[in-house]
């Protein structure tokens, strides 16, 4: 019961997180498909949004720490975390990703696609301490998030095939 209120409680802490980018790709998705320069926009959007929350400090540490340990060894409580937050998401992104490379959203290419630029994001917080550890960085709060917000919305852009001076300046 102690795991499950954790969990419930974590679905809480992830809110911030996914929220905001579907409702912000569900938005861009209603109509007519963004072109290439919205794309890039709401590629680095995603991008920006999703690493500031993570890193900037407001999201605490254990957080990202059980999600990771529930992607590698799923507990039988895990499912209203995929349900409810994780594919959520994925699936915005997905829909994002197929626009962008020219994919199908239900095809499988876009969906290993989405879980790749998912993957470039999330790595900053799943090894974290390696990149810390490189650069000598205590944390990557305040003026140390903006380069590691760049160099990740640059290889997700590139990922895409997209260009930094299609989106915002």
């Amino acid at each position: 019961g102690l795991y499950r209120a954790t969990l419930e409680r974590l679905m809480e802490e992830m809110r911030p997180i996914g929220g905001p980018v579907i409702q912000r790709l569900d938005a861009a998705f209603e109509g007519e498909a963004p072109d290439r320069a919205g794309l890039a926009d709401l590629a680095a959007f995603v991008v920006r949004h999703i690493l500031t929350t993570m890193l900037s400090g407001d999201l605490p540490a254990w957080v990202t720490r059980t999600v990771l340990r529930e992607f590698q060894e799923p507990t039988p409580d895990y499912r209203p975390m995929l349900d409810e937050r994780v594919l959520p998401l994925h699936r915005a992104m997905r829909r994002l990703v197929a626009a962008c490379l020219e994919l199908s959203p239900d095809s499988p290419e876009a969906v290993f696609a989405a879980h790749s630029v998912m993957g470039q994001i999330m790595v900053f917080a799943a090894a974290r301490t390696v990149a810390l550890e490189e650069l000598g960085w205590p944390d990557f709060t305040g003026d140390r998030l903006e380069p590691v917000a760049q160099a990740a919305t640059g290889a997700v852009l590139r990922a895409l095939g997209l260009t930094a001076s299609m989106g915002p300046a």
